[in-house]
C-alpha cells in the first residue's frame, strides 16, 4: 500500500531543494477486516527534520515514523531512507530601477513609480 510523506519541524532558514517523495509503500499486517478497510487516507509517514543541517542527507524511515489505525502494524516500508538536499535561505538587499514602458491613456498622468 503506498502512503503519503509529510515532512515537519523544517527548519525556518531552510529549504528544501531536492525533489520529495509524495508516496511510500508499506507492508502492514493486521486482522483481514481492518486491512480490507484500511484507506490511505488513514496511514502516513511523518519525517522529522528538526536540527537537520543544510546539505544533502538520507533520513532513515522507520516504522516508528508510520501513521496507522489501531490494529495495524508496520512490517516494512519501503524505500527505507529518503534523501533530501537542504539549503539556507538568503536575503539581500539589491538596488532596484522601475523602468517604465509606453505612454499613459489620453487624459492621465504618471504621478510617480514606486518600488518595494
Amino acid at each position: 500500500m503506498d502512503t503519503a510523506v509529510t515532512l515537519v519541524n523544517v527548519p525556518t532558514d531552510t529549504v528544501i531543494t531536492s525533489e520529495v517523495p509524495r508516496f511510500l509503500s508499506l507492508r502492514v499486517r493486521g486482522p483481514l477486516s481492518r486491512l480490507r478497510s484500511l484507506d490511505p487516507t488513514q496511514t502516513g509517514v511523518v519525517i522529522d527534520l528538526r536540527g537537520a543541517g543544510e546539505g544533502q542527507r538520507d533520513f532513515a524511515v522507520e516504522t516508528r515514523n508510520v501513521v496507522v489505525p489501531a490494529g495495524v502494524e508496520v512490517l516494512a516500508v519501503s524505500p527505507s531512507q529518503v534523501p533530501l538536499r537542504l539549503e539556507r535561505l538568503g536575503r539581500r538587499r539589491v538596488p532596484v530601477r522601475a523602468r517604465v514602458v509606453g505612454e499613459p491613456a489620453t487624459g492621465l498622468a504618471v504621478g510617480g513609480v514606486q518600488v518595494d
